[in-house]
């Protein structure tokens, strides 16, 4: 069997792999969210988690409005950018753990990880998109990754 790579071994093992999927995956999501905040800003829109109700159609209570929403966006923001700090020192660590726990093998583990995450990116934004360039675009880049992890 010349070639072929080690299985997960253990549970305790299995227990660092799916930490480090599920790390990954949250820092990919928060910095999805900052993104998305972060076009908001820019656009001045105002998205749907923000429910501000204020009383009268004066000048004076759409500015106070929009204040408010952009005040909200920008905690928003801050707040994702803390939790994105927190994740990337615990991917940190859970880096480093694993690479004592694999013995050398977890350069190729840690490479079918992302693979893994990719292709669940890939399919979650094509079920949201249905633009077919975007989707050919997003194929291209499958395959690159796949390519790459193999």
């Amino acid at each position: 069997m010349h070639g072929a790579t080690r299985m997960i071994v253990n549970v305790q093992q299995a227990k660092f792999n799916n930490n480090y999927k599920n790390t990954r995956l949250k820092l990919l999501k928060a910095n999805a969210a900052i993104w998305f905040n972060k076009m908001c800003k820019v656009k001045q829109l105002k998205p749907n988690y923000i429910n501000i109700k204020i009383n009268g159609h004066k000048p004076q209570d759409k500015k106070t409005t929009i204040n408010a929403i952009r005040f909200r966006i920008n905690q928003e923001i801050k707040f994702l950018y803390r939790k994105k700090q927190h994740l990337k020192e615990r991917m940190y660590y859970l880096h480093l753990e694993s690479a004592h726990q694999y013995n050398g093998m977890w350069q190729h583990i840690q490479c079918k990880c992302i693979c893994w995450l990719i292709i669940k990116v890939i399919l979650r934004n094509a079920r949201c998109n249905k633009n077919d360039s975007l989707l050919m675009f997003r194929n291209l880049l499958f395959i690159i990754a796949v390519s790459a992890c193999i």
